[in-house]
């Protein structure tokens, strides 16, 4: 019987993991703005594939779409399995590249601290903090499967006590989908190097 996935995992031979790497870390540093938080230190982020500057990751990305398409016309799922365990150890040693592209990762440290050194205005001035630190991808990796999101919104209620509570009957705003796609964890760190300071 013909093995539906081995063109899949042959092409997934082709790919470069350090190119691949390097346009993950590119993307982040050109989307901190879409992203960063600085009331939070972690973040869970989808990875827009965009093929035009990440042509690596979009064959993988292929890759894994390919595996989906033929396991919806096929009974059996271990070939479709196993198929990915491939796939899953391409991703691995993108990961892995992370850890030793330390002028990508500073980069993208000095774009995301920018956020958490402005703390306020005093008299027309920016008040800001230096700090050090780090900033670390914690995980990536690839999720097989779509996941429904729920946006409820509406005003909490105070209670006997006056204590402002969850209101459990918020109105549901609106349904969405996440695609099954990329997904990775990033982690900031820091501590501040010098007393407040103001900018004239």
């Amino acid at each position: 019987m013909e093995n539906l996935y081995k063109p899949i995992i042959e092409e997934a031979g082709k790919i470069d993991d350090k190119k691949a790497s390097n346009e993950v870390l590119d993307w982040l540093i050109a989307n901190v703005e879409n992203f960063i938080d600085n009331h939070v230190k972690m973040f869970k982020l989808d990875l827009v594939i965009d093929s035009s500057s990440m042509p690596e990751m979009k064959k993988i990305y292929d890759c894994y779409q390919n595996i989906s398409k033929q396991e919806d016309k096929t009974t059996g799922n271990d070939e479709a399995t196993m198929s990915r365990m491939e796939l899953d150890k391409i991703v691995k040693k993108i990961y892995d590249n992370f850890k030793s592209e330390s002028e990508k990762m500073e980069k993208l440290f000095k774009r995301m601290i920018y956020y958490y050194e402005l703390v306020g205005i005093s008299k027309g001035n920016l008040i800001y903090k230096t700090y050090n630190g780090e900033v670390n991808i914690t995980n990536f990796e690839y999720e097989p499967f779509s996941v429904e999101v729920t946006v409820r919104g509406g005003n909490d209620v105070v209670d006997e006590n006056g204590d402002m509570v969850p209101n459990a009957e918020k109105e549901i705003i609106k349904k969405y989908e996440v695609p099954e796609g990329f997904v990775l964890w990033l982690e900031i760190d820091f501590y501040p190097t010098r007393p407040v300071q103001s900018v004239l």
